[in-house]
C-alpha cells in the first residue's frame, strides 16, 4: 500500500478551512485569480513560484523553507502521476 503524500492542494485547503477563508479570500491574498487558486487546491496545477509567492505560501502554511521544498516536490510528483493515469 502506498503512503498518501501531503500535497500543496491538501495542505492549502486544510489551512484555508482552518483560518475560515474562502477560496476568493485566499486567492486575493496571494494575488491570483479565483480560478487559478481553485486549480491549486484541486491539484491540477501548481503556482508559478517566485521568491515572493514562495515566502507567502511558506508563511500561510507555517512551513519552513525545507518543508515547503519537500511539499512542492511531493505535489509535483502527485500531479504528474495523476496526469499519467489519464
Amino acid at each position: 500500500m502506498l503512503k498518501r503524500m501531503k500535497t500543496l492542494a491538501t495542505v492549502l485547503k486544510a489551512r484555508r478551512d482552518e483560518l475560515g477563508l474562502s477560496q476568493t479570500d485566499a486567492a486575493q491574498g496571494f494575488g491570483v485569480t479565483g480560478p487559478a487558486y481553485n486549480r491549486w487546491e484541486l491539484g491540477v496545477s501548481m503556482p508559478k513560484l517566485d521568491d515572493a509567492l514562495l515566502d507567502q505560501l511558506s508563511e500561510f502554511l507555517e512551513l519552513s523553507p525545507i518543508d515547503m521544498a519537500v511539499l512542492i516536490v511531493e505535489s509535483t510528483v502527485a500531479m504528474n502521476e495523476k496526469r499519467s493515469i489519464r
